[in-house]
């Protein structure tokens, strides 16, 4: 990603229309680790907040401006090098969130669940961060009691069937069948039972970018045409996903008086094409 932690500082430095209380740091959690209790506890907090278990995109989308944590909705393609990325700033305590269109229904909710985690757990770094947030967002969208289910009725079967029924799962719950998977098999090994393998062939991960497929893309279903106007990707974006970085953009190309189409194309990642009015 091309953002650097410089420009995104520069943009809370002066901006008049930052919305968030700058007296009160963000409810995030105090001392983060990745340990499976812990992050079990950590989800199942965020769960209780939510007020049900089966998590919806809208509802992670709410739980962010609690957190000072800014979405900057992207058009990236499918074939982009990342679906998400964020950027965290101690100064202002705000997140920046990148979050890609171009990506199924499924996959775009453990992404947003993902950056909750980060969101969460500004402290962790790097790979820690990373894990944590992985681990967190599979907690948030599959529950230990859903997962020792899921292992109870999986461990039986052959493994053609246990690929098919982690399907069977998935689009009962709305997520990706690799994310069923991988807290089944977290369950097995926290509680030292036989753990699973649908790895054979690298066969749940080709079922699971299969199975994806037959869910539209997020921009898909914001935008009904392919010859999108950026007033239309602006106006969805804010009325969607309740964001201010629009404004935040305005406000420093005027301030500033930058060349509009390389700084929107540098701080977006995406082509000075792309950025051009």
């Amino acid at each position: 990603m091309n953002i650097s932690t410089t420009s995104a500082a520069s943009y809370v430095a002066w901006c008049p229309i930052f919305p968030f209380d700058d007296l009160s740091a963000p409810a995030t959690l105090k001392a983060p680790r990745v340990d499976y209790n812990y992050i079990q506890k950590a989800a199942r907090a965020v769960r209780q907040e939510i007020g049900k278990d089966q998590i919806q995109i809208e509802d992670l989308l709410a739980i962010f401006g609690k957190l000072q944590a800014i979405i900057i909705p992207v058009l990236w393609g499918r074939e982009h090098y990342k679906n998400a990325t964020h950027v965290f700033l101690p100064e202002s305590q705000t997140t920046w969130i990148f979050i890609n269109l171009d990506t199924n229904i499924l996959d775009f909710k453990f992404w947003l669940a993902h950056e909750l985690g980060h969101a969460k757990s500004p402290q962790l770094v790097e790979q820690e961060g990373g894990n944590f947030a992985d681990r967190f967002a599979g907690a948030l969208l599959f529950s230990s009691d859903l997962s020792a289910e899921a292992y109870r009725r999986l461990k039986p079967l052959e493994y053609r069937d246990q690929i098919k029924f982690t399907q069977e799962i998935a689009a009962q719950n709305g997520i990706s069948p690799i994310t069923i998977y991988k807290e089944g098999k977290a369950y097995a090994q926290h509680h030292s039972l036989e753990t699973l393998d649908l790895e054979r062939n690298r066969l749940i991960y080709k079922t699971s970018t299969l199975f994806n497929k037959k869910y539209e893309l997020v921009s898909e279903s914001l935008f009904k045409t392919d010859c999108l106007e950026p007033k239309e990707y602006i106006d969805v974006s804010k009325t969607k996903f309740k964001t201010c970085f629009f404004e935040f953009l305005a406000a420093y190309l005027k301030e500033h008086h930058d060349d509009s189409s390389k700084f929107v194309a540098n701080i977006l990642d995406i082509p000075l094409t792309d950025a051009t009015p």
